[in-house]
């Protein structure tokens, strides 16, 4: 089983499937538990171009930003 988190590096730009603003991937903590993907990717993102907020998505949530 190919690890799903392989596809994130850090500095990618990501947003999730179902909308929202631009995020950029800072770290990719990777694991699996009972042979079914447990990965999260660490996002940051601006609101307002000032204030800066984080959050951690499963990689099935993410795509990648053109």
């Amino acid at each position: 089983m190919t690890n799903r988190t392989e596809m994130w590096v850090a500095g990618d730009v990501v947003q999730l499937k179902s909308g929202g603003p631009k995020m950029t991937v800072n770290h990719v903590q990777t694991g699996e538990i009972n042979t079914q993907y447990s990965g999260n990717i660490e996002c940051y993102w601006f609101v307002d171009s000032v204030e800066i907020r984080h959050a951690s998505f499963s990689s099935p949530a993410l795509k990648r930003c053109d």
